[in-house]
């Protein structure tokens, strides 16, 4: 691994010099090497400088993950420009979001992204860019944007190809500016399920944080990581790409995710390490490739995002025959993995998302309507302070002083317990926490019930009003592709395993939960889906 570079830039010198022939990027067959990524970066970086980019301008990268995706991030860091990376699934308004609030001024792109045409989704959001006769823009509706890159020739004349761009040699050689470890590096947007989403700024401190991870991933050369993280994600940014960045190990890209893709994938390239959250695993196991292919290499599996019962963790961890599964947890204003099972951890320990703090912070349990410590042992809001918190939310002070009080501490609005031997354990989000009738449910406590139903792939409880309890759970079922079952079945299971108040009062059996594009599942929209239903119950009946 390289030594203790503080900057990205600094950290891709170093890696290039010690093994500049390790591919950084594999995909298609094809590798680009760490000579070639610091080569083309730079070269990329000094067009940047010599179109007017200045240190701190903000530049969006709108493309799935690809070694362009890490040459334009590396030139980014490097001249100490701040990359914002677009979501690849957004649409019109949110693309609009992100590039005026960002301020981003110039934007590269690929020509298309699944379903989405970058320019007429560009030229809907700004029409005047449809007839656009020059490269250098001046639009009404993104008044900061002065550029658009694709990584491809585009026909239209407001567009210049990367290729073009990166060649550009007028105005001389390019001096590249001072960066230091406090300079910011990326804003990375929030996936927006509790409103619009806010950018989390963070700084080049995040190589600490990031070296850690790659230590504890066991990362270095000749390792190959699946790059099923989107870049766009803290999970991408933290856990995937610059440790491996740092380590010389390899990204191996994923077009698409499919359960079959990975699985294809991991026996091509002789993947080593992959991670990922539930919905990663269970598409991989259920695929009827599983049993098919070689996945002998992988050598260390990790998971986030949330917890599995206890048979569906086995299931997992006996298919791909990988030991255990650490867990790990975080959000990204504190540059995801606070916490993170380490060797010798047991079974039951990673399953239920019980690790060590590994982050560079301080954690502390409150109560979150006085602020004061509470017992250890004791459930309360989890709330970080110290080095991998980030710098705030961009230009917006009023989020950041609701979410970093004057001490420091983030509020996470997580809830969780630390045990008495230091391990971190969350429980659930306190704004979802239910009130049934004056004593609180726990979601995650009544999912993981429902869960070890047969039928049960995975469960989501919300809370919907109730004219006697005032709140009472919700359950959304996804049932398993075969397995049959009704919700009165459902109900009945739950009855003897948990106290009455939490029993669910209503089931609604799924074939798929909704999920955001970062592949989480979309709470916002089952908690309104829930409530759509009880009114249509209580229309219908009179009552609930």
């Amino acid at each position: 691994m390289a030594g203790l570079e503080t900057t990205l830039g600094a950290a891709i010198d170093a890696t290039a010099a010690a093994h500049g022939a390790e591919p950084a990027f594999i995909a298609d067959g094809k590798a680009t090497d760490y000579a070639t990524l610091k080569r083309d970066s730079d070269a990329l970086a000094a067009a940047m400088l010599r179109d007017g980019v200045c240190k701190g301008d903000r530049v969006g990268i709108w493309l799935p993950t690809s070694a362009a995706w890490l040459t334009i991030f590396c030139a980014v860091a490097r001249i100490g420009a701040i990359a914002v990376p677009v979501n690849t699934r957004y649409q019109g308004e949110e693309v609009r979001h992100v590039l005026t609030h960002a301020g981003v001024s110039l934007l590269f792109a690929q020509p298309r992204m699944w379903r989405t045409d970058a320019f007429e989704t560009l030229c809907a959001i700004s029409p005047d860019l449809a007839v656009a006769q020059d490269v250098k823009l001046t639009l009404e509706a993104l008044p900061d944007l002065r550029r658009i890159v694709m990584t491809e020739a585009h026909p239209a004349r407001a567009v210049v190809a990367l290729a073009d761009y990166a060649a550009a040699t007028s105005g001389g050689p390019a001096i590249f500016p001072e960066v230091v470890e406090s300079d910011s590096l990326l804003i990375c947007f929030t996936s927006g399920s509790t409103g619009r989403p806010k950018g989390v700024v963070h700084s080049h401190r995040v190589l600490r944080h990031c070296r850690r991870l790659a230590e504890i991933q066991g990362l270095k050369p000749g390792e190959r990581s699946l790059a099923n993280w989107p870049l766009h994600h803290a999970g991408g940014l933290f856990i995937l790409l610059v440790p491996t960045l740092l380590s010389g190990a390899a990204m191996v890209g994923i077009a698409q995710w499919t359960g079959s893709d990975a699985l294809r994938l991991i026996e091509a390239e002789r993947v080593t390490v992959i991670g990922g959250i539930p919905t990663h695993y269970l598409d991989m196991i259920d695929d009827p490739a599983m049993g098919q292919r070689d996945l002998s290499s992988l050598r260390y599996c990790y998971m986030g995002g949330a917890n599995v019962a206890g048979d569906v963790f086995d299931r997992i961890v006996q298919a791909l025959d990988c030991g255990t599964l650490p867990s790990t947890y975080g959000l990204t204003e504190n540059t995801v993995c606070a916490t993170f099972n380490l060797p010798g951890d047991p079974p039951e320990w990673c399953s239920r998302n019980i690790a060590p703090v590994v982050a560079d912070c301080e954690v502390a349990i409150v109560d979150p309507a006085t602020g004061e410590s509470v017992a250890a042992g004791e459930p309360g809001e989890i709330r970080f302070r110290g080095a991998t918190v980030m710098d705030g939310y961009y230009n917006d002070p009023d989020a950041t002083a609701a979410a970093i009080d004057a001490d420091g501490w983030l509020r996470t609005g997580d809830l969780g317990v630390l045990h008495p031997n230091g391990y971190l354990q969350p429980t659930g989000r306190l704004k979802e926490m239910l009130k049934v009738g004056g004593s609180n449910v726990s979601p995650t406590e009544v999912e993981s019930v429902l869960i070890e139903h047969p039928a049960a792939r995975n469960a989501v409880v919300v809370g919907v009003p109730d004219r006697r309890l005032t709140e009472v759970a919700f359950a959304f079922v996804e049932r398993r592709p075969g397995c049959d079952s009704s919700e009165a079945e459902i109900i009945a299971f739950c009855r003897p395993r948990m106290a009455d108040y939490k029993v669910p009062r209503h089931v609604l059996l799924l074939d798929e939960l909704p999920r955001l594009s970062t592949g989480k599942i979309d709470r916002a929209v089952l908690a309104l889906q829930a409530k759509e239903a009880v009114s249509q119950l209580v229309t219908e009946s009179g009552a609930v």
